[in-house]
């Protein structure tokens, strides 16, 4: 999640520059938009990815899980996780 954050950081410094630019004339309006909307759609794939994994979080909370290569290794049977 950190990385992902830092990107976002990253791309909301690079709008900032973008703009400060365009304000000065030194870029081309239409090349500037173009690129904002291309940062603000991986943004929002960014955050779509972090509150995914958030809800995911979520739902597993509190409850463990074992795939059944680790119950049988625990010596758990195939059903209900009664002992072998």
């Amino acid at each position: 999640m950190d990385s992902a954050l830092s990107e976002l950081l990253v791309s909301n410094e690079e709008m900032i520059d973008q703009l400060k630019m365009e304000c000065l004339g030194v870029v081309n309006v239409s090349d500037m938009l173009t690129s904002m909307i291309d940062q603000h759609r991986h943004a929002a794939a960014m955050l779509r990815t972090l509150l995914a994994r958030q809800e995911t979080y979520r739902r597993r909370a509190g409850k463990i899980y074992v795939t059944q290569d680790q119950a049988a290794k625990a010596g758990f049977g195939p059903v209900g996780g009664v002992p072998a």
